[in-house]
């Protein structure tokens, strides 16, 4: 999953507070499986 996460930071990076959120919660989730 985290070429996808890769993948999509490359095509939607922004330094908006809520993206980076959701890029934070993304990568716990990545790194609970």
């Amino acid at each position: 999953a985290k070429d996808l996460v890769t993948a999509y930071l490359a095509a939607e990076f922004s330094t908006d507070e809520d993206f980076r959120r959701r890029v934070r919660k993304l990568a716990e989730m990545d790194g609970e499986r």
